[in-house]
């Protein structure tokens, strides 16, 4: 979550505070996941690993189609525009 402000005395603070209140919920997530038997915490590291390999991976493809996608926005703009669209519901597509 990013917000602008041109105070960026305020703005540091912000992330500063969210950074460390992420530290501590991470911390405390990590003594939760320390008492339980070593072969699933095995598992809960492997699925993790996984998710955020994931995560990276979407975040990298859609920054690289970031162009085509705001072409196709554009694209869609204006045939809205020009009364090209008929707005239907997801169960209508």
């Amino acid at each position: 979550m990013i917000y602008y402000n041109k105070n960026k005395t305020s703005s540091f603070i912000f992330f500063y505070t969210f950074r460390t209140i992420m530290n501590i919920e991470v911390s405390e997530l990590f003594k939760k996941v320390d008492t339980l038997p070593q072969d699933f915490q095995n598992n809960l590291a492997f699925f993790w690993n996984e998710d955020l390999k994931n995560e990276i991976n979407f975040d990298k493809k859609l920054s690289d189609t970031s162009n085509i996608l705001d072409s196709l926005a554009q694209i869609a703009l204006k045939e809205f525009k020009e009364g090209k669209t008929v707005e239907k519901g997801f169960d209508e597509l």
